[in-house]
């Protein structure tokens, strides 16, 4: 029974390292397109960003 814990534990850890890989892999794409084509071409869902776009009332 032990060995089937190590095992499982085991799984775990491979899960959590290929994870974090994957967040490394998005954060460098992510920062790849932000340097070429700007700050504003990637918006994150759930992130707050409040735009001022210039209105007259008509």
């Amino acid at each position: 029974m032990a060995g089937k814990k190590s095992a499982k534990k085991d799984t775990t850890l491979t899960e959590i390292t290929n994870a974090s890989g994957k967040d490394q892999a998005l954060n460098l794409a992510v920062d790849q397109i932000k340097k070429q084509f700007g700050a504003g071409a990637i918006m994150q869902l759930g992130a707050d960003h409040k735009i001022d776009v210039e209105t007259f009332s008509s």
